[in-house]
């Protein structure tokens, strides 16, 4: 992210963050997430950067070079840092198992599964 963000001056105060990764979009469906927290670090130096952005770029396009190398073009901006995160803590929710649990009906347009509701 860029260096400018709120968040990157809270870890730098702080040193701590979490992020969470949500199945919109993938083939798990929607409702399903992951959340992580622990200590992180700003890297700012240029061989973090020239290791990481490409990488990056190559998962958000890994089906074409070009298409990757446009990714690439537009993360690799002036300021920009990598955050690393070391989790040490690990928090999963999954919808559908909640309402599972919960003996009750799904209400209606609320499952988010791959299958019916």
């Amino acid at each position: 992210c860029a260096e400018k963000r709120a968040r990157v001056s809270a870890i730098r105060r702080n040193g701590y963050a979490s992020f969470c990764i949500t199945s919109k979009g993938t083939d798990l469906g929607t409702g399903k997430t992951a959340s992580f927290r622990g200590p992180c670090k700003v890297h700012h130096d240029q061989s973090v950067l020239d290791w990481v952005l490409p990488e990056i770029a190559k998962a958000c396009r890994p089906e074409s070079k070009e298409g990757a190398q446009e990714v690439f073009d537009h993360i690799n901006t002036p300021n920009r840092v990598v955050l690393e995160l070391t989790p040490e803590y690990r928090f999963d929710f999954d919808s559908a198992k909640m309402w599972e649990k919960s003996g009750k009906r799904v209400p209606p347009g609320r499952y988010s599964g791959n299958s019916g509701g």
